[in-house]
C-alpha cells in the first residue's frame, strides 16, 4: 500500500512535464535503444546482405529523426519563440555536433560494408580484414557513446519545463537581444538609402515579434520599486533576538528579574500574558510581507512565499502561526483534461485532510515584490506555459477615513496563457474557521453560501462565523462573477479528517469545479470553506479573476471586558444589516478607486528621480506598522465624557511593539507620530487629547516598579504617562501598564509632549486643539520645572534610566534630556504668544535663556555634547539622538534661533564619521553610543544597539542640514539589514546589534522614517525660498 505522500509526489512529478514533450523524451529514448540494438546485433545478418541493407537504413532514419526531434522540441520553446533560438543552439551544440559526426561515420562504415559484400557471391568473412574498414568501425562504436549520452542529455533537458514559460533570465537575455536589435535598426534608419527602407522595415518587424513574445504580466508590476524577492531567498540564519545581556551588565538586573519572575508567574497562573515577555521572546520567523486590512480592524499578516500567517483578530493580541489551510490552489485543464493541479505555497502541507493535496509549489518559480499596501506575486506554473499575478491589496488610504478602517483585501489574478491552445484554469480559495493557535476559545461556528448583486456587480462566496474569545467574528470570502466564469464552493470540510479533505482535492482535479456533497462535515474550528473560480483563457491572452476577503467583527472588549466597544468602520455602514459579505462587495466595487488614490499618493514619490530606490521601498513598506501595530479604532460619538474631537474622529491606539504590548506608549510616539501626522492627522490629534486627559487624571494605588522595588502610585497627577492600557487589560481606563519604571519621575515625557503639541499644531493649524491643550501645557511645564534640581534651568536626570532609553542612566545635565529641554522652552514661547498668554511668554523666555546657557556649559565639549554632566567614565560619550529636540523643532519649521548651525553641523559629521562609518562601515545604521576614542560604549545594553527608529530621525536632521547623502547612507544600512539580510521586513525591530541580534519584533519607532519625507519636503520649500530671495 503506497502513502498518499508518495502517490503525492508521483503525481507532482507527472504534472512537471506536459504530456506532448514527455512523449517526444520517450520517442527519443526508444530510438536511441534502435540504435545500440542494431550496433550490437547487425554483424549478425551479414550472411543476408539484403536483411543488412534494410538494418543499416534503419540506423540512419532513426538517427536523422532524433536530429528532428531535437529540432521540434527547440523550435517549439518559449525561448525560441520569444527570439533566442541562438541562445538554445549554442547551448546544444555539442549534441547537435556529436550526433552529425555521428551519423557520418555510421554512413561511411555501412557504405564500405555493404561496397565489400555485395559483389561477392558468397559470404565474405575478412571484410575486417582491411584496415580502413576495421580503423572507421572502431571509430564509430566509440562515438556511438557520446551520441546516447548527448541525446539522451539534450531530450531529457528539452523537457525541464522552464523552456516553456517566462522567467528573469530570459527576460534579460530578450532584453539585451532587444536593445542590440533596436540599435542596428537605428544605426540602418540613419545610414539607409530609399532602398534600404525594407531592411529597415525588417529590423522593426523582428523588434515587434520579440516584444510580443515577453511576458505581459510583467508590465503590472512596479520593477523598479519596492520590496522584491524570490520565494527560495536564504535570509543570514545566524541573526537571532536578543536575550542575554553581557556578564557586566547582568549584574544589576539580577534583582530586577527576580521581581520580573514573581511577575510573569503571577499573570501566567492567571492564565494571562505579560505585556513584555522578555523569557518567550517571539522567534524569529524570515517569513512576513505586506499584511492585510485597514486601521484599527484587526490585520492578517501575509509570508512573501504566500501564507497567511501572524493574526491580530483579538485586539491587540498576536498570533504568530501560520495557518496552512488558508491559501490558494490553481487548477490547469486542456481539451478537457486535469493537467497540473497545486497549491500555491512552497511547503508540504501537514494537516491530514490536506496530505493528499499536492503541495510544495516550486520555490524558485515564484517571485514576490512588496510597495504597502500592495503586492505582487508571480508563479511561472512548471511546464504549462501559463503565469499567474496575485495583486494584492488593502484600503489604507491617507487622509481616508472611512475606507481606511476596513477589515479586508483584495486579491486580483492575472492569468496569462502563452500556449498556442486556449486553457481552463480554476483558481480555488480556501478558508478556515477559528484562528491561528488554539489560545483563544473558538465556538458556535457555522458555514454559509451567500450570492449578493449589488449596481450590476455580482458575487458568489462563503461565510463562515463563529464566536472567537467570546466576540462575534465573520469570516467571508467571495469570488466576483463575471460573464465568462464560473464560480463554484464547498461549504466546509474538515481539514483534520483525510476522507474529507482527499474528496475537495479530487473533485477539483476531476473537472477543476466543487460540488458540494449529500453530507457536510459538523462545523467547529477544524472546517473550511472553499470558494472557486474557473475561467477560460484564449491563447496569448490575459483573464483576470477576483476575491475578496473580509472579517467582520463589529464588536469588541479587552482582556479584562469591562466595556464594550465599536469599531470604527462599523460607523459608515447600516450596522443592523452589515455583514462580511457587505464589506466584500464593498471591496469588489471599489478596488479599482482605492488602486487609483493609492497610485495618487505614492506616485510622486516613485517618480522622483533624486530619491534612491531604497528609500521609496523602505517609506511605505514601513508603514504597514500603522495597520498592522495592534492597532484599535473605536467609536465613541456616545461617549459624553470625551472632547468633541475624540467623539467625531474616534479613538485610536497602537502597540509600542508586537512584542511591548502597551497602547500609545508616549516617548516611542514622539518620534512614530511623523507617520500619523501626515497621513492621518486627526487620528494624531486623538490621541494627544487622549493624553490632555489623562494628564489631569491620577491613580494613588501603589504598585512595586521593578528596576528599583520600590512602591509608587500608579498614575501622578499633572505627569503624562508612559502609556495608555494594555490590550490585555483595559486600554484608555487602567492608563500606565508599564510597570519597570515610575515614569512619573522620567525627564523626558513632559519635554515630548510640549514638543509635540507644539508639532501637531504646526502641521494641521487646528487653533481649536492648542486652545483646549493649553492649560495643560502650563501643567506639564510646572511639573518640568520642578525637575530642575539646582536650578540652572535645565531639567536634571536622577542617575537612573529616566527617559525613553529605560536601560541606559544619565546623571545631572545630559545632552539627550537637554537638548529636548531647551526645543520645548521654544515650542512653548511659540504656543505662548499664539495664546496671546503674555506672563506665560515672558516666563518662559527667561527660562529658556538660562536653560541654553546651562545647556552650553556643561555639556559642549568643542565637537559634540557630552552624554551627561556626570564624572562616570562615560560621560563623554558620543550619543547618536543628542539633537532629538532641535530635530523636532527644525521639523516645524525653526531654523537656528537656539542652536547654533556650526555647532548642529559639527555634532552630525562627528556622528557621522564615529556612530555610523566607524561602527560596520556604514552598513548597520547608526549605533546609540560611540566612545570619544572612536570604540563601541558597552556601558549599557542600549548603548551598543542600533535604534532603527532613532536611525530614521537622525538622518531626517542630515537631509534639513544639507547632508543629503550621508543621511541616505545613514538609514540605507538600516533598511537593507531588515529587508534583505536578516530577514525582518515587515516586523522591523526596535534595536539590532552589531553580533547579529535583534530586540523586539515588530516595533514602533521605525515610523520615524515619515520625518525624512518631511526633511525632504522642507529642505526643498527652504531651497526655493532662498533662491527667490
Amino acid at each position: 500500500m503506497r502513502s498518499p505522500q508518495i502517490e503525492t509526489q508521483q503525481q507532482q512529478l507527472s504534472t512537471m512535464i506536459p504530456t506532448r514533450y514527455r512523449i517526444l523524451l520517450y520517442l527519443n529514448i526508444f530510438l536511441i535503444v534502435v540504435d545500440i540494438c542494431i550496433n550490437t546485433f547487425s554483424e549478425f545478418l551479414a550472411p543476408n546482405k539484403f536483411g543488412q541493407l534494410i538494418i543499416f537504413i534503419i540506423q540512419d532514419v532513426c538517427i536523422l529523426l532524433s536530429i528532428t526531434l531535437l529540432i521540434v522540441m527547440v523550435l517549439t520553446t518559449y525561448v525560441a519563440q520569444a527570439g533566442l533560438l541562438f541562445l538554445l543552439l549554442r547551448m546544444f551544440r555539442f549534441s547537435l555536433f556529436v550526433t552529425c559526426i555521428y551519423l557520418v561515420f555510421c554512413a561511411t562504415i555501412q557504405g564500405l560494408l555493404l561496397g565489400y559484400r555485395f559483389p561477392q557471391t558468397e559470404f565474405v568473412t575478412s571484410a575486417f580484414g582491411k584496415p580502413e574498414i576495421l580503423a572507421l568501425y572502431v571509430v564509430q562504436r566509440t562515438i556511438s557513446p557520446l551520441y546516447y549520452y548527448a541525446m539522451k542529455r539534450a531530450a531529457y533537458r528539452l523537457s525541464d519545463p522552464h523552456f516553456y514559460q517566462s522567467s528573469k533570465w530570459l527576460q534579460d537575455l530578450w532584453e539585451k537581444r532587444r536593445n542590440e536589435a533596436t540599435s542596428a535598426a537605428m544605426r540602418t534608419a540613419a545610414t539607409a538609402r530609399p532602398s534600404g527602407t525594407a531592411t529597415g522595415c525588417c529590423s522593426c518587424t523582428i523588434i515587434f515579434l520579440l516584444s510580443m513574445s515577453v511576458s505581459k504580466l510583467d508590465k503590472l508590476v512596479p520593477t523598479k520599486y519596492g520590496w522584491c524577492v524570490r520565494f527560495d531567498k536564504e535570509f543570514d540564519p545566524t541573526w537571532k533576538p536578543f536575550t542575554r545581556p553581557r556578564l557586566r551588565q547582568s549584574l544589576e538586573y539580577i534583582p530586577l528579574f527576580m521581581r520580573y519572575l514573581r511577575v510573569w508567574w503571577r499573570l501566567r497562573k492567571a492564565k494571562r500574558r505579560v505585556h513584555m515577555d522578555f523569557l518567550n521572546p517571539v522567534p524569529l520567523q524570515q517569513i512576513y510581507g505586506a499584511p492585510l486590512g485597514g486601521l484599527g480592524c484587526g490585520t492578517i499578516g501575509r509570508g512573501f512565499r504566500g501564507e497567511f500567517c501572524r493574526y491580530q483578530l483579538v485586539p491587540g493580541l498576536y498570533e504568530f502561526q501560520t495557518v496552512e489551510t488558508n491559501t490558494f490552489t490553481v487548477c490547469i485543464r486542456r481539451r478537457h483534461t486535469t493537467t497540473y493541479c497545486q497549491v500555491l505555497t512552497p511547503y508540504r502541507l501537514r494537516k491530514k485532510g490536506l496530505r493528499s493535496w499536492n503541495g510544495a509549489f516550486p520555490k524558485e518559480n515564484g517571485q514576490y515584490q512588496a510597495l504597502y499596501p500592495q503586492s505582487w506575486t508571480t508563479y511561472d506554473l512548471p511546464g504549462q506555459n501559463v503565469r499567474l499575478l496575485c495583486k494584492q491589496l488593502s484600503p489604507f488610504i491617507p487622509h481616508n477615513y472611512k475606507d481606511s478602517s476596513l477589515p479586508v483585501g483584495s486579491f486580483l489574478w492575472y492569468i496569462e496563457n502563452l500556449n498556442n491552445e486556449p486553457v481552463e484554469v480554476s483558481l480555488m480559495f480556501t478558508w478556515q474557521a477559528g484562528s491561528a493557535s488554539h489560545e483563544f476559545s473558538c465556538r458556535d461556528v457555522s458555514h454559509e453560501c451567500i450570492e449578493v448583486s449589488d449596481d450590476g456587480i455580482s458575487a458568489r462566496g462563503v461565510s463562515i462565523r463563529q464566536t472567537l474569545r467570546g466576540m462575534k467574528l465573520e469570516y467571508c470570502i467571495m469570488g466576483k462573477k463575471e460573464l465568462d466564469n464560473t464560480i463554484t464552493m464547498r461549504t466546509n470540510f474538515n481539514v483534520n479528517s483525510n476522507t474529507s479533505g482527499r474528496d475537495v482535492w479530487l473533485d477539483l482535479v476531476n473537472d477543476g469545479r466543487l460540488t458540494e456533497p449529500v453530507a457536510t462535515s459538523a462545523a467547529n474550528s477544524h472546517t473550511a470553506s472553499c470558494v472557486c473560480i474557473t475561467t477560460t483563457v484564449e491563447p496569448n491572452s490575459i483573464k483576470t479573476s477576483e476575491f475578496a476577503l473580509a472579517w467582520h467583527m463589529p464588536l469588541i472588549n479587552f482582556g479584562l471586558a469591562a466595556k464594550t466597544y465599536r469599531r470604527w468602520y462599523t460607523k459608515h455602514f447600516d450596522q443592523e444589516t452589515l455583514t462580511g459579505s457587505t464589506l466584500c462587495m464593498y471591496t469588489i466595487k471599489n478596488r479599482t478607486q482605492w488602486e487609483e488614490d493609492i497610485a495618487k499618493w505614492q506616485q510622486p514619490i516613485l517618480d522622483d528621480p533624486a530619491l534612491p530606490d531604497w528609500y521609496k521601498s523602505a517609506l511605505f513598506n514601513e508603514s504597514y506598522f500603522v495597520a498592522d501595530g495592534g492597532t484599535i479604532w473605536v467609536d465613541v460619538s456616545d461617549d459624553t465624557t470625551l472632547s468633541d474631537h475624540v467623539r467625531k474622529w474616534g479613538r485610536y491606539g497602537y502597540l509600542e511593539g508586537h512584542e511591548y504590548r502597551m497602547m500609545n506608549t508616549y516617548d516611542v510616539h514622539f518620534y512614530a507620530s511623523f507617520a500619523l501626522v501626515q497621513l492621518w492627522p486627526q487620528l494624531e490629534l486623538s490621541i494627544q487629547y487622549d493624553f490632555a486627559s489623562s494628564i489631569m487624571y491620577e491613580k494613588r494605588e501603589c504598585r512595586t516598579y521593578l528596576f528599583h522595588g520600590r512602591s509608587a502610585h500608579w498614575k501622578t497627577l499633572h505627569t503624562v504617562p508612559h502609556d495608555l492600557g494594555d490590550p490585555d487589560e483595559e486600554p484608555w481606563i487602567s492608563i500606565n501598564a508599564y510597570i519597570s519604571h515610575d515614569t512619573a519621575h522620567w525627564k523626558d515625557l513632559g519635554l515630548k509632549y510640549l514638543l509635540q503639541i507644539y508639532r501637531d499644531f504646526v502641521y494641521t493649524q487646528d487653533k481649536q486643539f492648542l486652545d483646549t491643550v493649553w492649560p495643560t501645557v502650563k501643567f506639564v511645564t510646572d511639573r518640568v520645572r520642578q525637575q530642575d534640581t539646582d536650578g540652572d534651568g535645565l531639567i536634571d536626570n536622577g542617575g537612573f534610566a529616566d527617559q525613553t532609553y529605560d536601560a541606559w542612566p544619565a546623571t545631572g545635565a545630559s545632552a539627550y534630556c537637554g537638548n529636548l529641554n531647551v526645543a520645548a522652552l521654544r515650542a512653548c514661547i511659540e504656543m505662548a504668544r499664539l495664546m496671546d498668554d503674555r506672563n506665560a511668554l515672558q516666563d518662559y523666555d527667561t527660562w529658556l535663556k538660562l536653560a541654553k546657557t546651562s545647556y552650553s556649559n556643561k555639556l559642549w565639549n568643542g565637537k559634540y555634547y557630552n552624554y551627561d554632566s556626570s564624572a562616570s567614565r562615560h560621560h563623554d560619550c558620543i550619543m547618536s539622538d543628542q539633537l532629538a529636540g532641535f530635530w523636532y523643532l527644525r521639523l516645524s519649521g525653526h531654523k537656528y534661533d537656539d542652536f547654533e548651525k556650526d555647532r548642529i553641523d559639527s555634532v552630525l559629521n562627528t556622528i557621522f564619521n564615529m556612530n555610523v562609518m566607524a561602527f560596520g562601515d556604514g552598513k548597520l545604521g547608526a549605533v546609540n553610543g560611540m566612545t570619544s576614542t572612536g570604540q563601541l560604549e558597552i556601558a549599557s545594553m542600549q548603548s551598543e544597539e542600533i535604534w532603527t527608529g532613532v536611525t530614521y530621525g537622525l538622518s531626517s536632521t542630515m537631509i534639513m542640514e544639507n547632508m543629503i547623502s550621508q543621511g541616505f547612507l545613514t538609514s540605507e544600512g538600516v533598511y537593507n539589514t531588515c529587508y534583505n539580510v536578516a530577514g525582518l521586513a515587515f516586523q522591523t525591530p526596535e534595536a539590532l546589534m552589531q553580533d547579529g541580534h535583534f530586540r523586539s519584533c515588530g516595533y514602533m519607532r521605525p515610523l520615524a522614517i515619515w520625518a525624512i519625507q518631511k526633511a525632504i519636503e522642507l529642505s526643498r520649500t527652504e531651497s526655493t525660498a532662498n533662491s527667490n530671495s
